[in-house]
């Protein structure tokens, strides 16, 4: 092979392989880009507060963000005890989205998709779900005086999270400037606290 040729096959070898890289770091901006926002989000675990991530005039860490919403977010580990998430709704579009830990979302809520001034999910662990509904059965039984007794968690969405960790991202629609301000408080109003299953059958 000639000496133009050599050269002519290593150029065309190296741009195989920064095109192979390139195709690589795009597939894998998604995972990293979960696990990086889990870390961020990790001190609010211990308060159930979410944090403002992006407001509709702050940008935030994120690559990407609506300039028209204000964004907050919390972090779960559900290996402790599965997670009450509870989210006012207003006169404006908000949502929930549940991310795993590198696995992306895996369920994702809105104001107009429930009948309640309230968006109330129980997220668990795929044994949680299960010990949660045989403890709910349990509860729910007609008992000796023929009454059935009323269920605590009535009204409350359950979920079932593909992976113990991962974080809650809230939303709320700012449609004009002005609003800016109070979207932002009430995207910082949700709760995300551990539910103990224990705290059914009291």
């Amino acid at each position: 092979m000639s000496v133009i040729g050599r050269f002519a096959f290593a150029t065309l070898c190296g741009l195989v392989l920064a095109a192979i890289a390139h195709v690589g770091v795009i597939l894998l901006l998604p995972f990293l880009s979960e696990r990086a926002a889990f870390t961020r989000l990790q001190p609010t675990h211990e308060t159930g507060e979410p944090i403002l991530v992006a407001g509709p005039q702050t940008r935030g860490w994120l690559s990407q963000h609506d300039p028209s919403t204000a964004l907050t977010a919390c972090a779960y580990d559900l290996s402790e005890a599965p997670l009450r998430v509870t989210f006012t709704t207003g006169s404006h579009f908000q949502s929930a989205a549940f991310h795993g830990r590198g696995a992306g979302a895996f369920f994702a809520i809105t104001d107009r998709a429930i009948d309640a001034s309230v968006i109330d999910v129980l997220l668990m662990t795929p044994e949680q779900r299960f010990e949660e509904e045989a403890l709910s059965t349990a509860i729910t039984e007609v008992d000796d005086t023929g009454e059935i007794p009323i269920d605590p968690l009535e009204g409350v969405l359950r979920v079932t999270a593909p992976e113990a960790q991962g974080f809650v991202a809230f939303r709320v629609l700012a449609p004009l400037t002005g609003l800016a301000q109070a979207a932002s408080e009430r995207a910082l109003s949700a709760r995300c606290t551990p539910f103990p299953l224990d705290a059914i059958a009291d």
